[in-house]
């Protein structure tokens, strides 16, 4: 029995140490972990298109505006600067007038009563000068018929017999020079007898009423005319009397050289000429250049000129020939110190010599 029993006791232990290998535990069974299947993204749904707007019917295209023919055009201005029109100055006073010609600032008009007078555009009010200058071409058209008319009529007059001379400031044509080389001019105080010698001063902008003087040629001088190598003798003119120099002299281009006694005497003298040449753009046609002195006061002036002539009669020893100079000079050379001390000032004259014979 003690044997039996200590055999189950062996046995117990043997099983107890080896029953892990005799009997080895079960392994688990592996889970499966499945992944999570992730769902498909719905399909987004496209958005409804808009509905479509009808397109606008075309505008359609203007009609080309017609062109205006500049020849009608300007004929239509003619026929209105023909008649008689109406200005307004700035101080509200109106005038009725033919416009005769428009030039280099000033309007020379025709007034009802049958005289012609010149005026600065801008005495006008700002409506009447946009008109003006609205029709400038018209103005400038029709004094170009007018002088070609007085022309032919004068040419016609002169092949009748009527008249010897044609008129003043007549204008040579292409087939006709106004003086031949080797034409002499005289220039003399006393001839003519009566004074036609005058000389203009404007400021370039027409602000300023102008000064008017009268005058004649120094002594006695001469030209000789060639157009490549013209002469002069003793060429000069003295001026003592001056327009219009009573009450306030303010608004005058000169007023400034206005004294008590009034304003001072002056000299224009020729110190060089050149030989005719159109080079100028602002000159009319051909000139001769020259450089001329000025003296007056304490002040003496150079200036650069431009000499014309026109003759007033035909034939050697017939008529008058004017000779017109141009020049420009700076107002605070001449001494001005106020409205136009710092612009330029314009000066025009004018003065009657005599076409000579061959032998004088």
């Amino acid at each position: 029995m003690l044997v039996f029993g200590a055999a189950i006791a062996a046995g117990v232990i043997f099983f107890m140490l080896y029953k892990d290998e005799l009997f080895p535990p079960d392994e688990p069974t592996p889970q499966v972990v499945q992944e999570q299947e992730v769902p498909a993204p719905e399909p987004e749904l496209e958005a409804e298109p808009a509905p479509i707007a009808p397109e606008p019917d075309p505008e359609p295209e203007p009609e080309p505006e017609p062109e205006i023919d500049p020849q009608e055009a300007l004929m239509a201005q003619v026929a209105i600067i023909r008649e008689p029109v109406s200005l307004r100055s700035e101080d509200g006073r109106t005038i009725e007038v033919h416009i005769l010609n428009l030039e280099a600032g000033e309007i020379k008009v025709l007034l009802a009563n049958g005289q012609e007078m010149s005026f600065p555009v801008t005495l006008l009010n700002e409506e009447s000068q946009a008109f003006v200058e609205e029709h400038k071409e018209a103005i400038l058209y029709l004094a170009e018929e007018r002088r070609r008319k007085a022309m032919e009529e004068a040419r016609r007059a002169a092949a009748a017999g009527q008249i010897t001379s044609l008129p003043r400031f007549r204008q040579a044509t292409d087939d006709e020079p106004a003086l031949p080389n080797g034409a002499r001019l005289k220039y003399e105080e006393r001839d003519p007898s009566y004074i036609d010698t005058e000389i203009t001063f404007r400021d370039e902008n027409r602000e300023m009423w102008p000064n008017f003087v009268i005058g004649r040629p120094i002594d006695k001088g001469f030209f000789t005319i060639d157009q490549q190598n013209p002469e002069f003798e003793d060429i000069g003119w003295r001026f003592t009397s001056w327009s219009q120099s009573s009450g306030g002299q303010e608004r005058r281009v000169m007023g400034d050289l206005s004294l008590e006694d009034g304003y001072p005497d002056f000299e224009i003298k020729l110190q060089d000429m050149g030989n005719l040449t159109d080079e100028d753009e602002r000159a009319n046609g051909p000139y001769y250049p020259v450089l001329l002195s000025m003296e007056f006061n304490d002040h003496s002036i150079k200036a650069l000129g431009r000499l014309t002539f026109n003759q007033m009669g035909r034939g050697p020893g017939r008529g008058l020939v004017t000779a017109t100079l141009r020049f420009s000079i700076e107002g605070a050379a001449m001494g001005l110190s106020t409205g136009t001390s710092s612009g330029m000032i314009d000066v025009v004259l004018h003065s009657n010599g005599r076409l000579l014979n061959g032998g004088e």
